[in-house]
């Protein structure tokens, strides 16, 4: 078990600086000592979606590690891995649309898996984030629903789906600075996280 609850009241966090000074090397540290005991491991996110995707940034796809997480929803506590089904052709499939704002640089990315983050983020980039240029969205053909991931391979290749998107919007902008709002199962974010070197640079908001 690592405790970070310190660091943080509810959701924020209470020192910026404490992300790269404190929080991400301990749980760095903690992660790797995991992985040098442990040839598989089984991850529990009581945390925030940052650190699962630090997590999954940290034990990235050469890790040679066998992980599973433990996920829990409408159907109560399930273990979940990049292979725990075979890939099945009827699961749902992510839906993108890609809004132009201006000439920007920069791209976001919002990921509304389980919650429709469209609005919120629309409103947020016009406001704030004066560099992003495009926002990509992806969707489900259902809408958002807490059951909308229905199993870690599920999870994977929801993930591969998203990268594939990326990929295309930095075609005209090979060096742009991702900004990704995640509304998602943990499971999800991890897999984001050990992908993290194609996403090139990224800010991940809560």
């Amino acid at each position: 078990i690592i405790d970070l609850l310190t660091y943080f009241h509810d959701r924020f966090i209470k020192d910026a600086t404490a992300w790269r000074e404190e929080i991400y090397p301990s749980l760095r540290h903690f992660l790797l000592q995991a992985a040098r005991d442990n040839e598989r491991l089984r991850l529990v996110f009581d945390a925030h979606a940052s650190i699962a995707f630090a997590a999954g940034s940290i034990l990235d796809v050469k890790s040679g590690r066998d992980i599973e997480i433990e996920q829990r929803g409408a159907k109560g506590r399930e273990i979940w891995s990049a292979t725990d089904r075979d890939q099945d052709t009827s699961w749902p499939r992510p839906v993108f649309d890609t809004t132009v704002l201006r000439d920007g640089s920069d791209i976001a990315v919002a990921v509304s898996m389980t919650h429709d983050v469209r609005k919120p983020v629309d409103d947020l980039v016009r406001k704030e984030l004066p560099a992003v240029g495009r926002i990509v969205h992806c969707g489900m053909p259902a809408g958002p629903t807490q059951t909308s991931v229905l199993c870690g391979r599920h999870a994977f290749s929801l993930v591969e789906d998203v990268l594939r998107e990326v990929m295309v919007a930095r075609q005209s902008a090979p060096f742009a600075h991702l900004h990704l709002f995640i509304a998602a199962p943990n499971v999800v974010t991890f897999f984001l996280g050990q992908r993290h070197a194609l996403l090139g640079p990224v800010t991940l908001y809560e």
